[in-house]
């Protein structure tokens, strides 16, 4: 991570968070690529447990050595339908903040090529041929310049057809074993719902320590009084449990939007992550779609193709289902634990994770949507074409 004597590099990476982390990891590891030159910037360098990311994989994955744990069996409840799911040949994974901050610094360390500026990111732009990065400390050139922060982003302001997901997390340890570490719990609607859809998520890494996250998709966001409240209700009155030390907090808010983000600015500044819309619209997962979009701009990038990634008929199709989704649940047309208990009750799991991965084909589709009440569902799907 050493200095150049001058401003101009090959790639700019905007952001250091999961999206662009995970590009500048996909990078060092491509044998075409990894003697690029490449500046990360951003305001600070993460050396913290801030977050945690959950997925399901049928393979081993690029970050499988850094997974801190993982289940095949996964707990669903709800008023209207309650089940275990046994999710093979899927396994739900975590990954911690922390862990896979420093395991791609780690490899970065070992890079003359990379340099790490932390500043303030004031804007870009293109000039000529290059796109340029300012901070307040300076400007910075490259051929491209990846970017994971909200400049560019489309105003995130909720309307009748879109939520913000929202939520707090606490990973907690008891004295006493309390959790089956076998088994996560996807989702549990017997929560407060504040007028749209809540539910708690819990996943046990240990048989006494487990974070348990309160979830909600709603206009808007809750007091923060209300979340704690949310958190030490389901403890002691879902899960008995009276005492517990509090290990780690997270929260954040994100919202689901209907609308289309920005994939690049002028050919040059090319937007990934939640930036690029990698958040799912009507489930909020993330991480499996970073690491698909990632891979694919290495793919163009090492054949010397631009980065720039058009959206295939597969991406508006699951698109479209998104936007049905979410504007179903966000106009109160159908309970988010009906919506679910329906889906899960009379669909295999490994499908249900297909759809929800952008993965199904249209006759699991077709299936999913059969599941679902067509007097709800077929007007608005109608409605978001």
């Amino acid at each position: 991570m050493n200095n150049y004597p001058t401003d101009t590099f090959d790639y700019i990476i905007a952001g250091a968070g999961c999206a662009g982390l995970t590009l500048l990891y996909r990078m060092l590891l491509d044998p075409v690529l990894n003697n690029k030159k490449i500046l990360v910037v951003d305001r600070i360098q993460k050396t913290g447990n801030d977050r945690t990311w959950c997925f399901w994989e049928k393979e081993e994955g690029l970050f499988e050595s850094i997974v801190h744990h993982q289940w095949d069996e996964l707990e669903f409840f709800s008023t209207y339908y309650s089940t275990t799911l046994q999710i093979a040949p899927y396994r739900y994974k975590m990954i911690t903040g922390l862990d896979f901050y420093q395991h791609v610094y780690a490899l970065a360390e070992k890079f003359k090529n990379v340099e790490f500026r932390h500043e303030h990111i004031i804007d870009f732009n293109v000039t000529e041929r290059l796109a340029t990065l300012k901070t307040e400390n300076g400007t910075y050139s490259a051929s491209y310049i990846f970017n994971s922060t909200k400049l560019f982003s489309p105003d995130k302001k909720t309307n009748r057809a879109s939520l913000l997901m929202h939520f707090k997390g606490w990973t907690i340890k008891t004295d006493q074993d309390c959790f089956n570490d076998s088994k996560g719990t996807l989702m549990d609607f017997n929560v407060e719902q504040h007028g749209g859809t809540a539910f708690i998520y819990m996943l046990p890494t240990r048989k006494n320590e487990a974070l348990i996250e309160y979830t909600l998709f709603t206009p808007q966001t809750l007091t923060p009084g209300a979340y704690v409240s949310g958190l030490n209700t389901y403890i002691h009155n879902n899960l008995g449990i009276r005492e517990f030390e509090l290990l780690r907090e997270e929260s954040g808010v994100i919202p689901l939007m209907k609308e289309k983000y920005p994939v690049h600015y002028k050919q040059k500044i090319i937007h990934i992550g939640a930036a690029s819309g990698c958040v799912k619209a009507s489930s909020g997962y993330a991480f499996e779609f970073i690491q698909i979009q990632a891979d694919k701009i290495i793919r163009r990038l090492n054949i010397g193709k631009s980065p720039v990634i058009r959206c295939s008929f597969t991406d508006n199709k699951f698109r479209w289902y998104d936007r049905t989704f979410l504007y179903v649940l966000a106009t109160g047309k159908m309970k988010g634990a009906q919506l679910m208990s329906s889906m899960i009750e009379k669909i295999a799991p490994e499908k249900v994770l297909d759809f929800l991965s952008n993965k199904s084909n249209f006759t699991d589709d077709f299936n999913i949507m059969k599941s679902l009440p067509a007097r709800i569902f077929l007007p608005a799907a109608l409605r978001q074409l």
